[in-house]
């Protein structure tokens, strides 16, 4: 779930000004571990209120013509087995 930056600025500073974490999620509705304890933590490491980019693996996309090459060699194969046999190759 995505909160509002400015949410997270107030339960911050709530902390920050002396409050417990426990009593920043009670007050403003938000869960204790994983919410006030993770933002508190971030902003001290960071500095920065905001929450940080996640990163997303990249994927490649597949050849279209080594795909079709792999099919016509091993007309009879499994979608999976040919999954298999590119995964052993990739690492």
């Amino acid at each position: 779930m995505n909160y509002h930056l400015d949410l997270r600025e107030r339960v911050i500073n709530w902390v920050i000004n002396g409050n417990s974490r426990l009593s920043a999620s009670q007050v403003f509705k938000v869960h204790y571990n994983n919410t006030v304890k993770a933002w508190v933590t971030s902003c001290k490491n960071t500095g920065e209120y905001a929450a940080l980019p996640r990163e997303r693996p990249k994927r490649g996309k597949v050849n279209e013509e080594e795909l079709r090459q792999e099919i016509s060699t091993l007309p009879d194969s499994f979608q999976s087995e040919l999954a298999y046999q590119r995964k052993k190759t990739w690492n």
